[in-house]
Parts: C-alpha cells; sequence; structure tokens
C-alpha cells in the first residue's frame, strides 16, 4: 500500500479533505528461511476462558513454500524482542491451512524493526480486502504483557484454525512500541520513547529529568505539599486520592527528583520522548505555549506508519492490549450516553472478556474512567472518531487476576465498608476503588512487598517532600509467575471477539410470481452480536479517496435481463443493525420473465460484501 498523507489522516480527524489510500501489496518475494520459534515450548491448549519509514506492508507466502513446520506454542514467560521477532516469523513460516502474511510496519528511531503477521481462513477474497481485526501490543510503552497475551493469542489461534470465521482477516503486531517496552523492561520508562523532545519549551533538551534523592536505587513517587495541589493522603496512608476542597494538606504529585535546570519546576524535561499512543490528533490540544516545541501528532514514524495501515485496510476492530486496570476500556462516548450502535459494541466486548476469563462482568468505561485521567491524543479516540471502527483497551493484568477461593472480592461496596467509622470533615477521604483493590493484592499476595512507605527527602533552598510508592514495575506488568494466569484468556477472547463480528444475511419473507409479476419482501439481518457499524463509520465518507468501504448499510435489488422494477427502489440505505437485529422489511414488485432470478446484493463498513439469489 501507498502512505497517506498526513494532510489526509489530520483532515479526517478535522473534517477536511484528505489524499487518497488504497492497500498494496509487495511484489511477491521468496519467503525467508524460517527462524527458530522461541526456545520454550508446551503441548497446544484449548482455548481458555527515527527515521522516516514507509508504512506497513505485506508480502504473501508463496504458495510453493516447503512443507510447513509445526506452528510455535507459546510460553508463560516473559520473552526478549528477538525472540518475539522469531516467535512471529515461525507462525509466518508455519502457516498450515491458512493464509499468511508477514507485516513490516517499519523502524524505530531505536532501530528496532516492528515486525507483524497477517492471517485469515483461505475462504475468502486475499486477506489486504477483507474486514481486518488488528491485535496490537504494548503500544502504550510500558505494557509488555500486552506482547505476550498477542502471542499467546496468535499461538491459540493458528492451533484452532478451522475455527476462524471466513472471510476475516487479523493482523497481528505484538510488539507495537519496542524503544519504549525495552526502556520499561528495565524499569527506567514511563511509555515514551528516547526521542529528543524540548517538553519545556526552554530551548534545551532532556535537561530536567528524575532522579534517586533517597539512593535506594529507584524512581519513586514524589509529593510536595502545596495549597493547590490535587491530591491528598486517604484513610489508608499509603494511597492518595483527589483532594476535597476543605482538606487541609494537598500534593503536588511528581515523578521523584530535584529541580535540574533551577525554573522552578520538577522533571518536566525528562530524557525523551514520544508515546505512541498518545501520538494522535483526536484530543491531541495546545495544552500550553510549550506544547508547540513538541512534536505533533502523526509525527513519529511507527505512528503514522500504524495511523496508515489502519487507513488502507477495511478496519472492523482494533484490540489494543495493555493497561493495568483489569477490564476493558473504550474511547470517550460524545455526552452523557453512548449512541446504541456503540453501547452495543462496547457491553458485547466487556461481556466477552467476562465470559472468556472467568472474571466478573466489568460495564464498559472510558479510558479516562479506567484510567483516573483524560488520555490526549489516544489511539482509540482516533479509532473510533476517523476511522469510524470499534477499539478497546485489553488489559488482561489487575489487581483481581489472581484473587483466590479466599480472597475478597473488592468493589465499591468493599471500600466503603472498609472504613471502620463514619466519615466527617476533618477524617481522610476513602480509598478509591482501584487503589483499595490493588493494596489487597500487595497486602494479599506479596505480604506488602512492593511498596515503600513515604518517607520525608530534602529539596533544593530548604524545601521538603515526601517520596515513597510503588515499585514502578509492580503494578504495570505481572510477575512472570502470574503471566500465564493473566494472559492466558487472550486467545479464547479474541477468537469470541471473531465470531461475534457482525454477520449480514437476507432472510426472504415472500417470493411470489403471478405471471410475469413477481413480488419479493426481504428483511436483512444481524446474526453476529456486534453491530454492523458504529455512528462514526459515515466520518470515513467525508474525506474523498479514502472511501475504500461504503459508509453505511446498502442494500439493493439486481434485476435479471428483461426484468422491469414497478414498486420499490433498486439501492436502498438502511439503518446501522446493532447485534442481533433485523431491518425494516423491504418489498419490490416486478415484472420478469419466466425462470428470472434476481439478485439481492448488501454491503456495510464491517462486513464484506454478499449476494443472495431470490426466485420467484
Amino acid at each position: 500500500m501507498r502512505p497517506v498523507a498526513l494532510a489526509a489522516v489530520l483532515g479526517c480527524a478535522l473534517g477536511r479533505p484528505g489524499a487518497q489510500a488504497s492497500p498494496r501489496l509487495q511484489d511477491p518475494a521468496p519467503a525467508p528461511a524460517p527462524a527458530p520459534a522461541p526456545p520454550v515450548q508446551e503441548p497446544p491448549a484449548e482455548p481458555s476462558g527515527g527515521q522516516e519509514t514507509p508504512p506497513a506492508a505485506a508480502v504473501p507466502t508463496p504458495a510453493a513454500a516447503p512443507q510447513a513446520s509445526v506452528p510455535p506454542v507459546w510460553a508463560p514467560r516473559y520473552h526478549s524482542q528477538a525472540e518475539i521477532d522469531a516467535f512471529v516469523e515461525a507462525l509466518a513460516s508455519s502457516p498450515g491451512a491458512l493464509q499468511v502474511e508477514r507485516l513490516e510496519l517499519g523502524t524505530s528511531a531505536g532501530a528496532h524493526a516492528v515486525h507483524g503477521i497477517a492471517f485469515g481462513n483461505p475462504e475468502g477474497a486475499e486477506l489486504a480486502s477483507r474486514p481486518t481485526v488488528f491485535l496490537v501490543g504494548g503500544l502504550d510503552g510500558r505494557s509488555y504483557s500486552g506482547c505476550e497475551a498477542v502471542l499467546k493469542a496468535c499461538s491459540e489461534l493458528f492451533a484452532h484454525a478451522a475455527e476462524l470465521p471466513a472471510g476475516i482477516a487479523i493482523c497481528a503486531l505484538p510488539c507495537a512500541s519496542p524503544d519504549a517496552l525495552e526502556l520499561a523492561r528495565s524499569g527506567k520508562g514511563d511509555g515514551r520513547d528516547l526521542t529528543p523532545v524540548d517538553d519545556d519549551g526552554d530551548g534545551r533538551v532532556d535537561e530536567d529529568g528524575p532522579d534517586d534523592l533517597d539512593k535506594d536505587g529507584a524512581i519513586l513517587e514524589m509529593l510536595i505539599e502545596d495549597p493547590d495541589g490535587e491530591w491528598t493522603r486517604s484513610s489508608d496512608p499509603r494511597l492518595l486520592v483527589r483532594a476535597r476542597p476543605f482538606d487541609p494538606v494537598r500534593y503536588k504529585r511528581l515523578v521523584e527528583g530535584r529541580d535540574d535546570d533551577g525554573d522552578g519546576r520538577y522533571n518536566e524535561d525528562p530524557p525523551g520522548g514520544i508515546q505512541l499512543d498518545r501520538s494522535f490528533p483526536v484530543g491531541w490540544e495546545k495544552r500550553d505555549t510549550a506544547t508547540w516545541s513538541r512534536p505533533l501528532p502523526l509525527s513519529a514514524p511507527l505512528a503514522r506508519a500504524l495511523a496508515d495501515l489502519w487507513l488502507a485496510r477495511r478496519t472492523v476492530l482494533v484490540l489494543l492490549f495493555q493497561g493495568e486496570h483489569g477490564e476493558i476500556a473504550f474511547a470517550s462516548a460524545e455526552g452523557t450516553a453512548r449512541p446504541p450502535l456503540e453501547a452495543n459494541a462496547c457491553d458485547t466486548l466487556a461481556s466477552l472478556l467476562a465470559r472468556t476469563s472467568n472474571r466478573a462482568y466489568v460495564q464498559a468505561r472510558t479510558l479516562a474512567q479506567a484510567h483516573g485521567a483524560a488520555q490526549p491524543g489516544a489511539a482509540l479516540e482516533w479509532v473510533h472518531e476517523v476511522l469510524g471502527a470499534m477499539g478497546a483497551e485489553v488489559a488482561l493484568w489487575g489487581p483481581l487476576v489472581e484473587s483466590g477461593p479466599g480472597a475478597r472480592s473488592v468493589n465499591l461496596t468493599d471500600a466503603r465498608l472498609d472504613e471502620p467509622h463514619a466519615q466527617s470533615d476533618s477524617s481522610p477521604p476513602p480509598p478509591d476503588e482501584v487503589g483499595l483493590a490493588w493494596m489487597h493484592w500487595l497486602d494479599n499476595t506479596r505480604g506488602g512487598i512492593g511498596f515503600t512507605d513515604w518517607h520525608p527527602v530534602e529539596l533544593e533552598g530548604g524545601r521538603t517532600a515526601l517520596v515513597g510508592g510503588f515499585d514502578p514495575l509492580l503494578r504495570l506488568n505481572p510477575p512472570e509467575k502470574s503471566l500465564g494466569a493473566a494472559v492466558g484468556p487472550s486467545g479464547a477472547f479474541v477468537l469470541e471477539c471473531l465470531r461475534a463480528l457482525p454477520a449480514l444475511d437476507v432472510r426472504v419473507v415472500e417470493r411470489k410470481r403471478d405471471g410475469e409479476v413477481c413480488t419479493i419482501r426481504v428483511r436483512v439481518e444481524n446474526k453476529g452480536r456486534l453491530p454492523s457499524a458504529l455512528s462514526t463509520s459515515a466520518n470515513w465518507a467525508k474525506s474523498p479517496g479514502l472511501a475504500v468501504r461504503p459508509a453505511s448499510l446498502e442494500l439493493a435489488l439486481v434485476l435479471p435481463p428483461g426484468a422491469r422494477l414497478l414498486v420499490g427502489e433498486e439501492q436502498i440505505l438502511l439503518p446501522d443493525l446493532p447485534g442481533g437485529a433485523s431491518s425494516r422489511e423491504l418489498r419490490w414488485v416486478a415484472t420478469a420473465p419466466p425462470n428470472s432470478v434476481f439478485q439481492v446484493a448488501i454491503q456495510s463498513p464491517f462486513t464484506a460484501p454478499i449476494r443472495r439469489e431470490v426466485k420467484p
């Protein structure tokens, strides 16, 4: 495929015309020699509940390839980036009955190539033209367990290839932000890569980063008392909550460090960088005068390449495997309530995660609700508003993953019951639900190890601060011994998502012939659980040249030779259908020669075109 102009991508978000984009495969080339699979193997298991780079290109696996090897099986451990690449190559070299293509998203500023794979049931059109589901690991640059979730899912999907729905493509990018993930593994990263950025707009780059003030070998959090601070300590003094107007002690919450550049601010210009998951136009805004010295949305080559790939494919569903909130989160809803189609999609995906992971159902929440703060420039917001596709952040790791039979179920009610006395204005506020759940996990599974109590440190100018909090790696990703339990459901969840995709069909209510007069009555049904489009899907059509799929549900009656339509319209636009719904009844009356066969054609944003023959 060829690149999409940046003006086109930005223009989509802003409702302006853009340049063209269309999918294109590279010229077929011989497949490289298969790389060895990761060294640890286990028997297959049933699914359990800085340089500019071109956009991703696909290289078809040659039909005359040598006898394929057995697909690799994911082992419950953290793999290096080299092992992740080898695993992906082993999958591409062992297609079995599947159609398989290699993907190259591009190369990071740190010279890490981002490899991926596209695959699907052999029935149907070429992969590049099919409705596509994306599995993306660690786009936030912190959740390296998300990379493992994508590998696990791919391993199980290959093992159960016969169960993949026909006509659907799956694109997997296990390690989407390699530079930032490498930093996160070492405990030095916050999701950003090492692209030099002047965050504070003072003409210098990366001059005020974190410091280990107490020399304990870890960079933790820092609290500076400030009457305008947004935080205060809760009734569990380890945990912070949003301060109430009358709370006497309030804090600014920062990363541990000193004011290295003497501008009165702390750690405002750390090393790096760009967080790929926050590099998209929707929701990105000028927050202060320094913002204009920072990279603009989609200026990061890998972010741009990913947007190009999503634009060129018929993207239906994007699953970002990342986060530690233990649930599923979606793009922000406009207004106070989600439109029905969005609500249908969100609730369905949330219920599928609960069922396949054998965890409690958590009602669909927005990214801001799940993370406790707005997520400006989030990729999922762009996916929803520009592509009009379904998208979700799937956090398979969270504080309740390791709850055993005797563990308490922590929810909002528990948080209130944990407070032995009624709260008064002078009492510290109770912990929030998420913080309380993490503390129960820490106390019950690790004996409290992994949290450093708040303790004073000296700052310049005689000021003091408190330093403490969670080990920076502890909450973001599960310990390796917990990895299998955390990401184990990924394969079953993805398979159920594939099965839940919209599936349109025609139900013939009446087919009748009276001489040359033919009467046909039909309804369109969505036999899937997910909707045939979202309320934003038509946004795609606002940019000329980018419409490689219909903007809405379209139905057409194809007349046979010699036929003449008397009643009804040959082409009809219908409301998009939620999962399990059907359209109003459509009726046509036409004259046609004996034995004539009519066709009813349907297309929608999220489904492949279909045709059904009707002979009155």
